[in-house]
């Protein structure tokens, strides 16, 4: 965030958590990656905490947020 320019950047993937203490820094982030024309996708899980992507198992948007990487990564490698 306190680079003086973002553009260049490649695609980004932001995931955050609604209950997280960084959330809105890294959803600023994504919105300046926007305003600078990075390609950003941008995700909140709400009713899950900071770190839940490791709870595998235990919150259903686990899986979802696992599914959501996967399938951005699929469609980057993908010509």
């Amino acid at each position: 965030m306190r680079a003086e320019s973002l553009h260049g950047l490649p695609p980004a993937l932001v995931i955050t958590a609604e209950v997280d203490p960084i959330r809105d820094d890294a959803e600023a982030y994504a919105r300046r990656l926007r305003d600078e024309g990075v390609a950003v996708s941008s995700t909140r899980y709400t009713g899950v905490f900071h770190g839940f992507f490791t709870e595998v198992g235990v919150f259903t948007q686990t899986e979802q947020a696992i599914g959501e990487v996967c399938r951005y990564l699929r469609d980057l490698a993908s010509p």
